[in-house]
């Protein structure tokens, strides 16, 4: 007599049944060879998922989720734990003996118009996540290292919205990292009047504490008060012509303690221990549109010229002002046009500027289209509000454009770019194109950007690829890769492969994943490896590890 193993699955009428989950295998050079089999613990409205995760050359790994609907909201809270077994200092840090994770998510509807939301996300430290390539972590190898927990109350009117809520953040600078307590925000607008016109009022409180200030750069802490008020006019010509009038003012307080830009030495910042801010930012803005319509020969075409007109005073962003929130600015067709080109409101958009530029649009047949934008700021007052390298200088901006040509229903090529104005040279390129039909469909992109766009010091010159087949009905394979083409960093070349097979129907799903790395930070090192997971399509997957993926094309919006 013998035993053959076998797998039961509950009748579908069953609603909910305790029982083993179908498990994982795989194997990494770091780790050794894995499996981890999830146990459910079912309930009404609730389970409890315990996963033990065995490895050959780290110790075992123990995963557990615990998920719950209420009435009106959900709850999912879970963790990790392990022992380390590594002494070797092969890093600048030995991570600590225990490591752990946990991570909760909540949303608690209060009312039809209040929700209360908790997202917490907690490690023993900054490396856990990626190494044993956990659930948390970002679904490629580039790893988000940074922790964010929230709190958040938000109030939903018919007019207006509220929020108050902190934030914290774990990262490999504690002692510099801010803590979020609190940030309040209320916007409400007006209907519209008669004329078309609207009134907003939008205000702000936020307070920044951190353990040691940034020298020259930021304060032990920071408070900020903001409030302004906005009026908008939407005006159509008889002739076609779109116009939009904004005519608004903010006022800014800051309190901060520790912070003097012009101090670079750390023990003579306290000597600042508080210092008051405040300024006004009136400014008016005029936008304008001519979207003409043509047809001829089965295309349909529309231009639209565009300008832009943007007047306030001068001498607004004083250095003595921290600047936590605006410190990157992407000058593309996305942003060229704003009346505030910063994310956030520490950096005003000052002084007196124009835009011009041009969109097309062609379609026709009935998979083919293309357009083309080109667009240019310029200044009048000969003074660049931008940061270095950012794409302004005292004069004007970059030439920024963008270009989308689709020729059929399987080939479509995109490309976005900023050229600066005297040398005429790339700032900022990145071009995608998705060639073939699900059977056969080559996905690449190329991403170039200087310094000064991103936040780091360096150059960024980075290709993707993905060549992909659903050769039969539920089955895939792909074949993935991430290169770095920048001669000045290190790893140059690959940075990560990845191949893929993963069959799907109604109800079962599997995927088998090989993936290869050369990625280093501390316990990190180069790997190699392949996960084997099995899942049910109603119950999902529950295993806690998950193989690192290809990010996807940058095109799979456009189709």
């Amino acid at each position: 007599i013998l035993y053959m193993p076998y797998f039961s699955y509950p009748d579908p009428k069953v609603k909910q049944k305790s029982g083993f989950l179908m498990s994982s295998f795989g194997y990494s050079k770091d780790l050794g060879c894995s499996i981890s089999t999830p146990y459910l613990f079912a309930a009404p409205n609730q389970d409890l998922t315990i996963t033990p995760v065995i490895m050959t050359k780290k110790n075992p790994l123990l995963a557990t989720e615990y998920r719950r609907r209420f009435y009106n909201g959900e709850l999912s809270v879970g963790g990790s734990y392990t022992r380390n077994n590594s002494t070797k200092k092969q890093f600048e840090k030995i991570p600590r003996k225990d490591r752990w994770h946990v991570f909760g998510i909540m949303q608690y509807h209060m009312t039809d118009r209040n929700r209360l939301s908790v997202d917490l996300n907690r490690a023993s430290d900054t490396t856990y996540l990626s190494k044993f390539k956990l659930n948390k972590q970002h679904s490629t190898f580039s790893r988000q290292k940074n922790l964010t927990s929230t709190v958040n109350f938000e109030h939903f009117g018919d007019k207006a919205y509220a929020t108050i809520k902190t934030q914290s953040f774990q990262t490999d600078t504690p002692e510099t990292t801010p803590l979020v307590l609190p940030y309040a925000r209320y916007r409400f607008q007006t209907s519209t009047f008669a004329n078309g016109s609207y009134l907003v009022w939008d205000s702000s409180i936020l307070n920044l504490l951190r353990k040691s200030p940034i020298v020259t750069q930021t304060g032990k802490q920071v408070f900020r008060a903001s409030s302004g008020a906005s009026w908008t006019m939407p005006y159509t010509t008889s002739n076609g012509h779109l116009l939009k009038t904004t005519l608004s003012t903010r006022g800014d307080a800051y309190m901060s303690q520790q912070y003097n830009p012009y101090q670079s030495e750390a023990s003579k910042q306290k000597k600042y221990d508080r210092r008051a801010e405040s300024r006004i930012f009136p400014q008016a803005v005029v936008d304008w549109r001519y979207p003409l319509l043509a047809s001829f020969n089965h295309i349909n075409w529309v231009l639209e010229p565009r300008g832009l007109l943007a007047i306030a005073p001068s001498g607004i962003n004083r250095r003595r002002i921290p600047n936590e929130d605006s410190k990157l600015v992407t000058l593309d067709d996305t942003s060229i046009f704003l009346p505030n080109r910063f994310d956030g409101l520490d950096m005003a958009d000052e002084g007196k500027r124009a835009v011009l530029g041009v969109d097309n649009h062609m379609r026709w047949g009935t998979q083919q289209r293309a357009s083309l934008f080109l667009g240019q700021g310029y200044r009048f007052d000969k003074k660049s509000v931008l940061g270095r390298n950012q794409g302004e200088d005292r004069v004007a901006t970059d030439y920024i454009t963008r270009i989308l040509y689709q020729v059929n229903d399987w080939w479509i090529v995109f490309n976005r770019n900023a050229i600066t104005r005297n040398k005429f040279r790339l700032r900022f390129n990145e071009w995608g194109t998705s060639l073939g039909k699900p059977i056969l469909r080559l996905d690449a992109a190329f991403v170039h950007a200087k310094n000064g766009l991103n936040n780091s010091n360096a150059d960024i010159s980075q290709a993707n690829y993905q060549l992909s087949s659903a050769f039969r009905e539920n089955w895939k394979v792909s074949v993935a890769q991430i290169r770095n083409l920048d001669d000045s960093q290190n790893q140059k070349g690959a940075m990560a492969s990845f191949i893929g097979l993963s069959y799907e129907d109604d109800c079962f799903a599997t995927k088998f994943s090989v993936y290869r790395s050369k990625y280093s930070d501390r316990d990190i090192k180069p790997d190699t490896g392949f996960l084997l997971q099995f899942s049910l399509k109603n119950i999902g997957n529950f295993t806690p590890i998950s193989a690192p993926i290809y990010p996807g094309s940058m095109l799979t919006n456009l189709r």
